[in-house]
């Protein structure tokens, strides 16, 4: 089963994730998209989708 988390962080938290990730050579097992605000979420989000 594949899975999507989706996420409201800040860009300090986003980019530590990243560094984490790029320092260890390998990513998280599930696929994560991050937004800034949840404002942004719910733009994104639409009912069309």
């Amino acid at each position: 089963m594949n899975a999507l988390t989706l996420t409201v962080v800040g860009l300090g938290s986003s980019l530590a994730a990243f560094n984490k990730a790029w320092e260890i050579g390998t990513a998280d097992a599930t696929a994560r998209i991050s937004f800034a605000t949840p404002e942004l979420l719910w733009q994104v989000m639409t009912a069309k989708r």
